[in-house]
């Protein structure tokens, strides 16, 4: 039996983003992974729409979601219902329907990281101004 034409499209070609990863690659099922659903992703302020096959995994939707948020799926903590979701749960088996809400959050190692770059940028500017203080200093005195 012939599969409906609906469900032939690849995973990739339902993203909304060309650049967007090819889902067939990242774990789904090779049958298209069934018809798509449109879940709302609120991340801080903002609210990311995202069409993908509703037997997707939390793994595949963060994916996708790397280039709305600009990071990486071991940074992101999705929840759905306020329970964290595993990346090897699949959306439908865990309720997630079409027009469902997820929230996502950056985990707490990626903010102390960002935290922490920050501090050695912080720094680093401290010592650039006191060298080119010297740099001036030693300049006046030279020019005596």
């Amino acid at each position: 039996m012939q599969p409906s034409s609906a469900f032939c499209q690849t995973p990739a070609s339902l993203s909304m983003d060309t650049n967007a990863p090819n889902l067939a690659t990242a774990g789904t099922p090779d049958d298209g992974g069934g018809p798509e659903i449109k879940v709302n992703v609120s991340h801080g302020p903002s609210h990311h729409e995202v069409h993908l096959p509703a037997q997707s995994t939390f793994g595949d939707l963060k994916k996708l979601l790397v280039h709305k948020t600009g990071l990486e799926p071991e940074q992101q903590r999705l929840f759905f219902r306020g329970i964290e979701k595993d990346d090897k749960q699949h959306l439908h088996q865990e309720g997630v329907k079409d027009k469902s809400k997820l929230l996502l959050l950056e985990g707490t190692a990626s903010k102390e990281k960002k935290l922490e770059e920050a501090r050695k940028q912080n720094e680093m500017s401290k010592a650039s101004e006191a060298v080119a203080g010297v740099r001036a200093e030693v300049d006046k005195l030279s020019n005596r």
